[in-house]
């Protein structure tokens, strides 16, 4: 039997982690989690008792030389024979405690694309590139969303591709089908929005996320929509520049602010549409999320876009930056209920075929053999 450790920071009940904890084969896996909080952000997983649970307290950098000496020693003492991480400071952690207990094989989830290169500049850029080449070598393989982040690995840091898996996520019913009629039309209530066509985004209020895009295409057709609503889901460090925006140009009227909401998937089931400007992502899981609630979307071309969306059939890809091609996707949906209808639908019928608990989590399984086996992943 392969021992086979998750570790991340925190872990959110329906999440990718969670859906591998729950449903890898248990004749062939024991699981371990390892977390650096149990404060889920969400909701806390509901771990099954054959899943043994360790907790490292402290998720800043300045953690990181005590958290790998523990987790070196977790994972000496439970003899595990692969450490999965998660997120960049878990895979540099990942990679110095395999140092320390070798027997544990590396396998590296990287669930980013290419922001090293867009958000970081000089010295501190050099490091953090200088890291990930240092983990990448070190590690069994790399698990990555899309096609898209494989491409930025074998290209820029001349990964070889065998090294690099392509695993999407996996979305299950139990995340989604929970939000009655009843809530719908509460929600819809509350937000005042009874009788508008609702476009919704879910995001932190970042300027990757490319929110000032979508206030530039609101700005430019807002005379054309007046039955238009938006709704902003998400917190960060750009809320009060957000906010000014929306003043400066106007759009008090037809954009609303919600925060945090951790009743998003409610609220996301209650929109007409979901629209998202950003302009950087590994895999948009509010891309495969408003697909499988039968959402028509709107996305710019990131990482995963092209590999789930097929622009006019069961969504719409626009370019990065680009505020007149998403003022014309959202002119279109706001007066085409019928193509709301099909896009929605197609989008679920792609969502529910090819994302399934069944066709994604053997492929982690066969990763997880592979590491052990030093066999390829793609053989």
């Amino acid at each position: 039997m392969i021992r086979v450790m998750q570790f991340a920071d925190v872990i959110n009940r329906h999440d990718f982690i969670d859906v591998i904890l729950k449903h890898a084969d248990r004749k062939q896996f024991k699981l371990f989690a390892c977390l650096r909080t149990m404060e889920s952000n969400i909701a806390g997983p509901e771990y099954s008792s054959d899943v043994t649970v360790c907790l490292l307290p402290g998720t800043s950098r300045w953690w990181i030389p005590l958290t790998t000496i523990r987790l070196a020693w977790l994972l000496r003492k439970h003899e595990i024979d692969v450490l999965h991480t998660h997120h960049f400071d878990q895979a540099v952690v990942g990679w110095l405690a395999t140092r320390f207990s070798p027997k544990a094989k590396l396998v590296v989830g990287r669930h980013y694309s290419g922001s090293i290169y867009e958000l970081s500049r000089g010295w501190k850029q050099k490091l953090l590139l200088w890291l990930e080449q240092r983990v990448n070598r070190a590690a069994a393989f790399i698990i990555v969303p899309t096609v898209f982040i494989q491409r930025i690995l074998c290209e820029r840091q001349s990964i070889t591709r065998d090294k690099v898996a392509v695993v999407p996520y996996a979305f299950i019913p139990e995340k989604y089908d929970v939000t009655s009629f009843a809530t719908i039309q509460q929600i819809r209530e509350e937000l005042n929005v009874e009788a508008k066509t609702v476009f919704a985004n879910f995001a932190r209020l970042h300027p990757e996320k490319g929110h000032t895009y979508l206030l530039q295409a609101i700005q430019k057709i807002k005379g054309q929509i007046p039955a238009a609503r938006f709704l902003i889901v998400g917190d960060g460090a750009h809320k009060h520049a957000l906010q000014q925006e929306i003043i400066e140009r106007g759009l008090q009227g037809q954009v609303q602010l919600l925060g945090w909401r951790k009743d998003a998937m409610s609220i996301m089931n209650a929109a007409d549409v979901v629209i998202q400007p950003t302009l950087l992502e590994a895999f948009s899981q509010v891309m495969a999320e408003a697909m499988y609630l039968a959402k028509p979307l709107i996305i710019t071309r990131v990482s995963g876009a092209e590999e789930i969306v097929e622009d006019g059939v069961n969504g719409f890809i626009v370019p990065l930056r680009d505020p007149d091609a998403l003022a014309e996707r959202v002119l279109r949906l706001c007066y085409d209920a019928p193509l709301r209808n099909s896009m929605g639908l197609n989008g679920q019928s792609r969502i529910k075929v090819a994302y399934t608990v069944a066709e994604v989590i053997p492929k982690y399984e066969a990763v997880f053999r592979s590491a052990t086996s030093k066999q390829s992943f793609h053989e």
